[in-house]
């Protein structure tokens, strides 16, 4: 790639360079030649990055029906989809990270809130020393799907909170063992300014509370809410709204921990939902983008159909046909009449208001006359100045010709237009009022 990349520039030129293989198209670059060079030929806009297959909200199972809708059905068939899983979370996926700076106690509060012994087969590593190197996910027993993730220890500096990614996560245990410090105020911001939802975990509180002088019952009360109070105003001077929850990872069912296990539990099912609307434009985008490689599969072989069929002269027959392939392209992408009112239906808005995102002229009953007028070939000048001949000509008349290059071009276009009439639709149909 080097190598290559070099003498082009030298050469002057700047392109993208591409390491693939056409027997193995699973392996090295062909998957993101293939996405590239569907940009350039298509010209279909990529709203929002990303495959079906790495979104973290939704099930494996519901990629898969995904798929299938995209190879064989409408994409009217994805709002019941979709709203089958707002109605019964169960199968969206949740992911909650605990994150802090180096020694909270991360993986000892993971063990605890699974209520899994350090020894355990499956217990998050716990030790002196930094244990976590990597991001690992475990399962939250009493919610099906929720993924408690240990994360590897923050820095002090400010620049570590910036090159931390949190798009995967939906929900954040942000871990304090100490006082609130900057660091903190960094992490709450930044996980606030991406409109998700936050608890203070402010954990090893027994080391502050059992210190010598602080066994007492009402000393130890007062102590608690003294250090409450002062999470809790740290947090509103930095704009930031959220449960503080102080706990011991090594008193299991003291203080709050019970109370953070069952808030996570209540909230379960209502943070599933948010992490699938965050997730359903980047969905819908690439469903529709995946349905628009479908059809353009088609377009070339159905252009030689109409083109091979007019080859002994033109027939009104083939604006008919080119007609009704165009409505196929409609159904396929769910825009004709009766899938835009399931669509409708299905997610509570208005049909009107669905109608108003479909713009593309291909979407209506175009007139044969428009349709003939773009797929004619211009007669050239040497047949219009032989048809004007005495004798050989024919009184000035040319006969139309179908232009192969014109019916590729128009058919390409309506698969063009109506996938982003069809992504404006979906869009719609999930916007929350």
């Amino acid at each position: 790639r080097k190598e290559l990349s070099e003498k082009l520039t030298k050469d002057g030129l700047e392109a993208k360079i591409f390491l693939v293989s056409g027997l193995q198209t699973e392996r090295y670059d062909f998957a993101s030649f293939e996405e590239a060079l569907e940009g350039e030929v298509l010209n279909l806009k990529r709203h929002h990055e990303g495959n079906l297959k790495d979104f973290h909200a939704v099930s494996q199972k519901t990629v898969k029906e995904l798929f299938e809708i995209c190879k064989f059905s409408s994409l009217a068939d994805v709002p019941g989809v979709i709203q089958a899983m707002l109605a019964n979370p169960t199968q969206i996926h949740l992911n909650v990270a605990l994150i802090g700076e180096t020694g909270s106690g991360n993986s000892s509060l993971i063990n605890a809130l699974r209520r899994a012994g350090a020894e355990e087969a499956g217990a998050a590593p716990t030790g002196i020393a930094e244990t976590t190197r990597v991001a690992t996910a475990y399962p939250f027993p009493s919610v099906p799907n929720m993924f408690l993730w240990d994360l590897p220890g923050v820095g002090l500096m400010e620049d570590d909170v910036k090159r931390l990614d949190l798009s995967r996560y939906s929900a954040f245990l942000l871990v304090a063992s100490e006082r609130y410090k900057h660091i903190h105020s960094c992490l709450a911001k930044m996980i606030a300014s991406e409109g998700k939802q936050s608890f203070f975990v402010r954990n090893k509180i027994d080391v502050d509370v059992e210190a010598p002088g602080g066994s007492q019952p009402n000393v130890k009360e007062k102590l608690q809410e003294q250090i409450r109070k002062s999470c809790v105003e740290a947090l509103k001077n930095d704009g930031v709204e959220c449960p503080v929850f102080l706990v011991s990872s090594f008193m299991a069912e003291a203080y709050d921990l019970p109370l953070l296990r069952e808030e996570l539990q209540k909230r379960a099912a209502e943070l599933k939902r948010k992490a699938l609307r965050r997730a359903i434009p980047t969905v819908v985008s690439q469903l529709v983008r995946l349905k628009s490689k479908v059809l353009m599969k088609d377009v070339w072989g159905k252009t030689l159909q109409v083109g091979l069929s007019s080859v002994d002269g033109f027939k009104e027959t083939e604006v008919k046909k080119l007609l009704a392939i165009i409505a196929s392209f409609c159904i396929h992408l769910g825009l004709n009449e009766t899938s835009v009112a399931r669509t409708a239906q299905c997610t509570g808005k208005e049909i009107h208001w669905l109608h108003e995102q479909i713009q593309s002229r291909f979407a209506c009953s175009m007139p044969p006359t428009e349709v003939l007028n773009l797929i004619v070939k211009p007669p050239s000048w040497g047949n219009w100045a032989w048809s004007y001949m005495p004798y050989w000509g024919r009184g000035g008349k040319v006969e139309a010709t179908i232009s192969v290059e014109n019916v590729y071009n128009l058919l390409k276009q309506a698969v063009v237009e109506l996938s982003e009439d069809a992504e404006r639709l979906l869009l719609a149909a999930f916007s929350e009022d």
